[in-house]
């Protein structure tokens, strides 16, 4: 899980809500302001990242974020 106080910049993470599992990143809208955007491809990538949640915590039950690792961050495709 991911807690900080203020997040990096387009910091890659997952997203977990309901059953959905997806690719993301932090995204500054304003100073000390983030959201989070969905990647263009996450509905691809979402059984990966299913797997990388599964194998840091096991049965995903909760609603959160988690560290995404490079390799699969980096077939993200990032809107713009």
């Amino acid at each position: 899980m991911i807690y900080p106080v203020v997040p990096s910049g387009n910091l890659p993470i997952i997203v977990t809500t309901g059953t959905r599992v997806q690719v993301a990143r932090y995204i500054e809208v304003g100073t000390h302001a983030f959201e989070v955007q969905l990647a263009d491809n996450w509905e691809a990538l979402e059984e990966d990242a299913r797997r990388v949640v599964e194998d840091q915590i096991g049965a995903i039950t909760i609603d959160d974020h988690f560290p995404c690792p490079d390799d699969l961050a980096g077939r993200a495709v990032w809107p713009g």
